[in-house]
């Protein structure tokens, strides 16, 4: 189960485990006032170091090999769809 951390107005912060669907409201147990959930950056696992880095791991470097050919499918598919529903015009 996901953890999430909570904030109210005072600053008070507090981290919940619970289902992403979770319909009860978080009350502060210093102060007692409603808490709501603080955004929080996720993480990105590219299976070793980003590319950025200057290492991509072996599906990233397949990925990414096979982008133009994908990209000339796509571009044929495209043509091939405007031909056809511009003779149902």
């Amino acid at each position: 189960m996901p953890e999430y951390l909570y904030t109210d107005e005072e600053s008070h912060t507090v981290t919940v485990t619970h289902p992403m669907i979770y319909s009860t409201g978080i009350v502060c147990a210093a102060c007692g006032l409603e808490m709501w959930r603080k955004p929080q950056a996720f993480t990105v696992t590219w299976g070793g170091l980003a590319p950025s880095q200057g290492e991509m791991s072996n599906p990233i470097r397949r990925h990414l090999a096979s982008v133009p050919e994908k990209r000339d499918k796509f571009a044929e598919k495209h043509e091939e769809h405007e031909r056809r529903t511009a003779n149902e015009n």
